[in-house]
């Protein structure tokens, strides 16, 4: 398995004890892009009677000064435009 299913299976993992444990707020920040990505989330969090929503940092309406942000902090330019092209409300 790549890195970054194994990050998003530690993820989900961490997601699923602090559900279960009760913490009254959740925030998972993760690479999801797409809605399927975050189907388990939303439902694990329904099912157990919490509230849902998401926010994006980046979406098709991303700037270039905005990428080039994200590139000074070590993100490829090209992997964020990947990400705002790919990103799904």
């Amino acid at each position: 398995m790549h890195l970054i299913g194994q990050a998003h299976q530690v993820c989900f993992k961490d997601y699923m004890e602090l559900l279960f444990a009760g913490t009254p707020l959740v925030i998972v920040d993760n690479t999801n892009m797409q809605r399927w990505e975050m189907e388990n989330y939303k439902f694990l969090a329904e099912q157990l009677g919490y509230q849902w929503s998401t926010k994006s940092l980046i979406s098709k309406d991303t700037t270039i000064a905005e990428i080039q942000e994200a590139a000074a902090r070590g993100k490829s330019p090209e992997a964020t435009w990947r990400q705002a092209m790919n990103w799904e409300e």
